[in-house]
């Protein structure tokens, strides 16, 4: 494919430190595509945020002196994932927070490690794009990796527990552990709007919710051998007796979101149209006046600001849910939503999801699934007039496909895994 439009495909081809750029990869998108007032949060920082950032950073990292001790246990794990805290302390495992201090995990106590948090958040925060790729900040970033090395030494941590590869901090821990031969495993978040060969893939294992998504996984060409099927955390059991019925008394719509913060691949860049967010509600409300509803609640991704929607959005239909997600969750008979983790979470207490979705997302990615209509299991419409011949026919989503992309928190597989890891 031409990668000709892709500034930083083009930095890192003709870059005389691959690896580094690779690591702040992601940040340097940041600069390029993360705009528009339809963001709720930047993820750069002004000034006035990032000193905000620094004194909060500096309290967490005084407290945890008090309320984080280190530990002499054995079988230290750095991990990103504090609900895997308690289980893993239990199983002869001794739990390490990083740069995110907290309560239920020990703390690595150097200010040396502090001094480089308040140093390498000015470089993804703050820093323009040319500074990143400075000698001075490519030289920072080779010596901050080489500081994680001699921690994990230090610590002798036998493994490291991620959520994803797509941002700074982890992916750097990704590579400093494997740099060193030691395992490193990463729990998949959310259920996947896109699967590509080049997001979520870098750690030694890859740990999915449901065997789905791990088959979704093997078709992109990821070896199967890495990648297992322990469940959700979040939840300790199947969900096998979900009732759901048809209600539409109470009717929330999931619009599509037009975000790209940055790139998921070095190939031809994806640039999301925030116009089709709002598109998507107004045919949602004409077919649903044609069919004689009255009003609706919209609900659109909490990293877009909200009130963007209400300069273009027809408020005398829609009312926007602005509930936190269990009482947005109560709330609701049925939704009619695009791609979105809540697909699962709305399901789970039995409520109808029918899926609305274009042939490609706003940010022309090939839908995948449960959202591109090939599950016969799922009610999915395309079209307006799908939509409409839909809500007349009233199908109801079958609950059967909860368990293929979510299933009870698996502890003994996971436990397995770790003693697999940490063994070799």
């Amino acid at each position: 494919m031409d990668t000709s439009n892709n500034v930083v495909k083009i930095v890192y081809d003709n870059s005389d430190d691959k690896f580094v750029v690779d690591l702040i990869k992601h940040e340097l998108d940041w600069r390029l595509y993360d705009y528009g007032e339809h963001l709720e949060n930047y993820r750069l920082l002004t000034t006035k945020q990032l000193l905000i950032s620094d004194i909060k950073n500096f309290c967490r990292f005084v407290q945890s002196f008090f309320c984080c001790p280190q530990s002499s246990g054995k079988n230290r794990v750095l991990s990103f994932l504090p609900n895997l805290d308690d289980l893993l302390r239990k199983n002869g495992y001794t739990p390490y927070s990083y740069i995110y201090f907290r309560k239920t995990a020990h703390s690595i106590h150097s200010l040396k490690l502090f001094y480089f948090k308040f140093k390498v958040d000015r470089v993804i925060r703050r820093h323009d794009f040319n500074r990143m790729l400075s000698n001075t900040d490519i030289k920072f970033i080779n010596s901050y990796i080489d500081f994680l090395k001699e921690l994990i030494i230090k610590y002798d941590f036998k493994a490291l527990i991620v959520t994803t590869d797509e941002f700074f901090y982890q992916r750097s821990a990704i590579a400093a552990f494997q740099l060193l031969g030691r395992p490193t495993i990463s729990f998949t978040h959310g259920l996947p709007g896109n699967y590509v060969m080049e997001s979520d893939t870098r750690a030694d294992y890859i740990l999915t919710w449901g065997n789905a998504i791990r088959q979704n996984y093997i078709k992109i060409g990821l070896n199967p051998s890495k990648i297992h099927v322990v469940g959700n955390p979040k939840y300790q059991t199947s969900f096998k007796d979900i009732t759901i019925h048809w209600d539409d008394k109470n009717i929330l719509v999931i619009p599509e979101s037009a975000f790209e913060y940055h790139q998921h691949t070095y190939s031809q860049p994806h640039f999301p149209d925030r116009s089709r967010m709002i598109a998507y509600l107004y045919e949602v409300q004409y077919v649903l006046m044609e069919l004689g509803y009255k009003k609706a609640r919209f609900r659109p991704h909490p990293s877009l600001n909200w009130n963007w929607f209400l300069k273009y959005v027809d408020m005398g239909f829609y009312e926007i849910d602005k509930k936190n997600l269990v009482e947005s969750i109560r709330m609701t008979s049925m939704i009619i939503g695009a791609t979105s983790s809540v697909f699962l979470e709305y399901m789970k207490e039995g409520k109808n999801y029918i899926v609305y979705e274009r042939p490609r997302t706003c940010s022309d990615y090939p839908l995948v699934p449960p959202f591109n209509g090939h599950d016969k299991r799922i009610p999915f419409a395309s079209t307006p007039d799908q939509l409409m011949e839909l809500m007349r026919r009233k199908p109801i989503v079958d609950p059967s496909v909860f368990d293929d992309y979510i299933q009870g928190f698996d502890k003994e597989k996971l436990l397995s895994l770790m003693k697999e890891a940490t063994c070799k």
